[in-house]
């Protein structure tokens, strides 16, 4: 079996070494990973032998809003996308995740299996999809059963760069000057920049996770896009120095970025407030 991890969403599936992953977007815009048999089963229009997907993308509940009403939401979209509705929710529980998940009914002209869950685990939520025609279900539901149930939440990813002032850094994200990436720095404050274009929402997940793991307490958290008059997730984080040195204190700013409206799946960059040793 080959393991992806997901280093900022910090959850991980098992899937066969001859089968295929690729991260897509799918029809409401959002980014999802996806396994198939083959790379060709990744395209919505492949109908070959061995069709099939499964589909699973995250998302960051701060507010922890109830899986009831997360899951109406996710039905309601697959109603409006695919004239499908719902035939016989149950209960779905997967270790210390819980959620719900159902067959879904589609149109009689369609000549496919639709099953999708929902998984709650504190703030993170996953949302998965499996899909592929009804004669290929006896190959193809097996497989994608044992993806699904190989699920994990690793603690921490390792191989993690870190950044001048000693919090983990996402992959892909480089020091910027920080001048370029937030406006009106105060003279003698001391502040990092780092560049990237992962997701605001992923950033909060891989944040809240990972700086406890490199010695920082998170003292507060304000979430993105929760808090519309802030325009940005920002997190308050501190730790005590080797040898009884002074507390340090960080500010770290996720800062969604793009023309027009910015939306928790908007790319952000970081930057850190690095405040006197207290």
């Amino acid at each position: 079996m080959t393991l992806f991890t997901h280093p900022l969403w910090g959850f991980e599936l098992a899937y066969p070494d001859d089968w295929h992953h690729q991260s897509i977007l799918e029809a409401n815009g959002l980014e999802a990973e996806a396994f198939a048999a083959l790379p060709e089963a990744l395209q919505a229009d492949y109908t070959g032998p061995q069709a099939g997907q499964l589909a699973v993308r995250a998302e960051w509940n701060p507010t922890r809003t109830e899986v009831g009403e997360l899951w109406e939401r996710q039905i309601g979209m697959l109603a409006s996308l695919m004239s499908a509705r719902q035939a016989g929710a149950a209960p779905w529980r997967l270790r210390d995740a819980a959620g719900v998940e159902a067959e879904i009914a589609l149109p009689k002209r369609e000549n496919s299996r639709l099953w999708t869950g929902i998984l709650a685990r504190g703030f993170h939520v996953l949302h998965f999809m499996v899909a592929h025609p009804k004669e290929n279900r006896a190959r193809f539901e097996p497989a994608a059963t044992r993806i699904i149930t190989s699920l994990r939440f690793p603690q921490r990813v390792d191989g993690l760069a870190v950044g001048a002032e000693g919090l983990p850094l996402p992959p892909g994200y480089a020091a910027a000057d920080p001048r370029s990436l937030v406006d009106h720095i105060p003279a003698g404050e001391q502040w990092h920049g780092y560049a990237g274009a992962s997701p605001a929402d992923a950033l909060q997940a891989f944040y809240v996770r990972e700086a406890p793991n490199y010695g920082w307490e998170i003292l507060e958290y304000r979430p993105f896009p929760q808090n519309p008059d802030l325009g940005f997730a920002r997190l308050r984080l501190a730790k005590v120095g080797g040898n009884g040195a002074a507390r340090a204190q960080v500010t770290l700013g996720i800062l969604p970025v793009g023309s027009g409206t910015v939306a928790a799946n908007s790319p952000a960059n970081l930057v850190v407030r690095v405040h006197p040793a207290a």
